[in-house]
Parts: structure tokens; sequence; C-alpha cells
């Protein structure tokens, strides 16, 4: 991560300086997550590599279904660490609890805390990836766009709380992803499982209910990222 958080950071000097907080943001997190441990950097590396490459994907015609689409997915220093925030206060606090020490596998730890911060940690890079995967493959799919509180509206592509299958498919499948990497480290199929659910329900719980039901629900979805210019 932290090779890539320099090249990152080069690129935004020679590029556009009002967003050179928002790299030097994703460049602290980097760092802090590379040097908690390889259970941690895996999950950051999962959602950094889908999402970078998917954020590129047909930018002229997301242009034109998003109102607040920004090319490159550029953001902003507060942007940066108001998201990435959860993860980076689970890792301080497992670091504090447990030090950089790795579970053989979630079964093999007696520490309630412990598993609920590593389950919480990949849960929160699961339901990132799952909604930047969802967001940026959904909205360019040819097929219909249900609300997700009724199934039987369609709306607008870009629309609050309106999912698509391809969307749905890609949610699951980026969580899957980021379970997958973190298994790599930590071999308990469970953590598999924990990706997918945590990517999958990811377009169906609460955020898109209260999104799709406030009165701003016919604007775009302003979408999670956590790294500077990975959406």
């Amino acid at each position: 991560p932290i090779p890539v958080c320099l090249g990152s950071l080069r690129r935004a000097a020679s590029i556009n300086a009002e967003y050179m907080g928002g790299r030097l943001a994703a460049f602290v997190t980097g760092v802090v997550t590379f040097l908690s441990g390889w259970h941690f950097t895996w999950p950051l590396v999962g959602f950094y590599l889908s999402s970078s490459k998917l954020t590129r994907m047909g930018e002229n015609e997301k242009m034109k279904i998003e109102a607040d689409f920004k090319k490159g997915g550029q953001r902003d220093m507060f942007q940066v660490f108001q998201n990435s925030s959860p993860a980076l206060i689970a890792i301080t606090l497992y670091v504090y609890l447990f030090g950089f020490s790795t579970p053989k596998s979630l079964g093999s730890s007696k520490k309630t805390a412990e598993i609920f911060l590593l389950c919480f940690y990949l849960g929160f890079y699961a339901a990132a990836t799952g909604d930047t995967l969802s967001s940026e493959i959904g909205v360019l799919s040819p097929r219909e766009c249900r609300l997700i509180t009724s199934w039987s509206q369609r709306v607008p592509r870009g629309t609050n709380g309106g999912v698509t299958v391809d969307g749905l498919v890609a949610s699951a499948g980026g969580g899957l992803f980021v379970g997958f990497l973190l298994y790599l480290v930590i071999p308990d199929y469970i953590i598999v499982f924990i990706g997918f659910v945590g990517g999958f329900l990811d377009q169906l719980w609460i955020p898109s209910l209260v999104h799709c039901s406030s009165s701003q629900g016919l604007m775009v979805r302003e979408k999670l990222s956590v790294i500077g210019d990975v959406k």
C-alpha cells in the first residue's frame, strides 16, 4: 500500500493540487494499515485494486448519469478521513488491546473483542468494496433499475435506493473478494462468508432504505470512499 500511495501522491501533485489533501489522507491511512499487520492490509488492498479499476470504467457515460460525478473519483482530506475513520478506529483498538498478533483462525481466539474487531474491520471493507463495485457497475448496467423498498417500481439509473441485478452480483462479489484475501492470512472459511454477506447486505441494509425514503430520494447516492482516488 505504501508504494501505491506514494505514486498516488505524486500523481495528485502533478494533476490537481486541489485534491492533494485527499491523497495525503489516503497515504496516512495506507501507512497505518500496513504497519498494523497483513490481516488489516489485505482487505484494504482488495478494496483499492478492485475499486480503482472500475471507477475509471465508462467515465463518460457516468458523467451523463450522475450529477456529482468526479472524474477519477477525487476526494478531499475530510472525505477520505470521514469514510476511513471506522476502519482506523478498529485498527487502533485492536493494536492497543492485542498488539500486532494475527489469530490462526477466528475459532482459535478466545477473546470476544478480538473476534468482533476483526469481523467489524472485514465487514467494513467488504461493504465498502461491494458498495463501490455495485455503484460503478450498476450505473452502467443495461438492466432495469428498481427501488429497493418497492421492487415493482422502476427508477432511473443513479437513483438513491435503486438497484440492479448486476449491481447486487457485483456487491456480493466485491465482499467475497475481500473476504478471500483475508482468508489468505487467516485461513478460516467463515472469513470468506462474512465478506460475502457484508458485500451483499450493503445493498439491502438501512442506508439504502433511509436514502430512498428521504426527500433527496431522487438525487444521486453518494458513494462510500476510503482511498482518495479509488472512486
